[in-house]
């Protein structure tokens, strides 16, 4: 049995209304025979009205923007103020939420609920809060707080059976090669193909909740919007979740796209999105995909200093990734030692300084990097 909607407003049934077909007869037979009598000014005053009537039916037109992006730095949330202020309804992407955290979202909106309520709601210290300054969360919050606009949230659930199954197989990842590193490979193929359905039938929910935020809206039921002849709807996801806006506009959703465009995805993303694809996945992708864990645990500091930006990180990482073949990546992880870091560290450094992949790399690796991000990967 399928979960409750969204929010808590209660659904009644619309009262019935003329169909699209029957209301274009009707309006076309009274314009086209006010015209053939010479009533030029009376044509045009009913058409008008005619227009308004259908719209005060139907509801307002609605449109639909997904903003993009990596949800890590204050980088990643660059433009998000811009898209709130031209927005009605902003929907956060929010996996495993809950009515406290619902309300929350809402205060930060209208001013009245301070942007520290949402750290303390995930039980962050003031440390964390303090580290959080730069984050995407705290850039969104601050371009939210006081937009007076509607929040909605249509992300599965706190507790709905696919969010704790999404939660425990995320915990299912480790660099634990016990078995050997081709079990590991197998474990990580296996999980990122399962975690890939389960996304689909995540953005598959969040589509059919958004269906009954629309007709919501539709309906006039949501009062700081039952005025509005036209409503746009901003939802923010990451860059993971492009197949949402395809599928919206299948089906037949006015749906456009902003924020930033990735050209390159990490070795994790790639993988995920070729099983929704049904493209083929070898081990070296995976061994990869194993490979940027790893260096993202060991070397994460200077990553963040080199690419405050999540995209020119990811970039970065993929780029080193490619320089490395199976079995350099199998030896480099059969070695970590998650109590002796320094060690993996070391030999890690030392292996690219041979392949002479420079580290941190300078702003000029960047910028060479960027200008090959369209040749194919190396697999």
């Amino acid at each position: 049995m399928r979960e409750t909607p969204i929010t808590t407003r209660e659904e009644k049934e619309p009262p019935e209304t003329p169909s699209r077909r029957e209301f274009i007869k009707t309006m076309a037979g009274g314009f086209f025979g006010l015209l053939a009598a010479g009533k030029i000014g009376r044509a045009e005053a009913f058409l008008e009205e005619a227009f308004r009537k259908e719209e005060k039916e139907t509801g307002p037109r609605i449109l639909i923007e997904i903003f993009y992006a990596p949800h890590q730095t204050r980088e990643d949330a660059k433009g998000i103020r811009e898209r709130i202020q031209e927005s009605d309804v902003v929907i956060p992407e929010e996996i495993g939420w809950d009515q406290k955290l619902l309300s929350i979202y809402r205060g930060i909106s209208g001013g009245k609920t301070p942007i520290e309520e949402y750290f303390h709601y995930l039980a962050k210290t003031r440390k964390e809060i303090e580290e959080a300054k730069d984050s995407f969360n705290m850039a969104f919050l601050e371009a939210l707080q006081n937009s007076k606009k509607a929040v909605e949230l249509i992300d599965v659930p706190r507790l709905h059976p696919l969010h704790l199954e999404i939660y425990a197989k995320v915990h299912e990842f480790s660099l634990n090669t016990k078995g050997g590193f081709h079990q590991l490979v197998a474990r990580w193929k296996k999980l990122l193909q399962d975690g890939a359905e389960l996304q689909t039938k995540r953005e598959q929910y969040m589509l059919e909740n958004l269906s009954v935020l629309k007709k919501s809206i539709a309906e006039r039921k949501i009062p700081e919007l039952a005025g509005k002849d036209k409503v746009k709807i901003l939802l923010t996801l990451g860059s993971y979740h492009t197949m949402m806006l395809h599928q919206a506009k299948r089906s037949g959703e006015d749906a456009t796209r902003t924020g930033k465009t990735l050209d390159i995805f990490r070795h994790i993303d790639e993988v995920s999105r070729r099983f929704i694809f049904g493209k083929e996945v070898n081990d070296t992708l995976i061994a990869r995909t194993i490979f940027e864990s790893l260096m993202g645990t060991i070397l994460n500091y200077e990553l963040g200093k080199a690419a405050p930006d999540s995209s020119e990180r990811g970039l970065i990482e993929r780029r080193i990734a490619e320089s490395f073949e199976f079995d350099e990546i199998q030896k480099l992880v059969e070695n970590y030692n998650p109590n002796k870091p320094e060690a993996t560290r070391n030999e890690l450094l030392q292996r690219m300084a041979e392949k002479g992949i420079a580290f941190p790399p300078s702003k000029k690796d960047v910028e060479t990097w960027k200008k090959r991000r369209n040749e194919p990967s190396r697999s």
